[in-house]
């Protein structure tokens, strides 16, 4: 139940509930917080507790925390980042992933 609580903040921004990070820093914070959280709370488990995760399901739990907090906090930045380029080099970015494409392949 602990290690559920120190991903719920990670849970809501892959939602779209919360804002990712504003910042690297806040965004290498977050992720090491909530690492240094789980790898607590399996520390504090016995090891025949059946809440204790295999190391292949911590090395997941971590991937995942990486992988949402990066992804979100990129995609969020996204346009601003364009924007910095458009005005350091003065070229205009003429397409940005405002659109999501379907290809039906059946």
């Amino acid at each position: 139940k602990e290690i559920q609580t120190a991903v719920q903040q990670i849970a809501q921004i892959q939602r779209g509930e919360a804002k990712p990070p504003s910042t690297v820093a806040s965004a290498t914070k977050m992720k090491t917080q909530t690492l240094a959280k789980i790898s607590e709370v399996q520390k504090k488990l016995p090891k025949t507790s059946k809440a204790k995760l295999s190391a292949a399901e911590v090395k997941m739990l971590s991937e995942s925390v990486r992988s949402v907090v990066d992804t979100n906090f990129g995609t969020h930045h996204e346009n601003e980042a364009l924007d910095l380029y458009e005005q350091r080099y003065g070229c205009e970015v003429r397409e940005r992933n405002e659109g999501i494409y379907c290809w039906d392949f059946v």
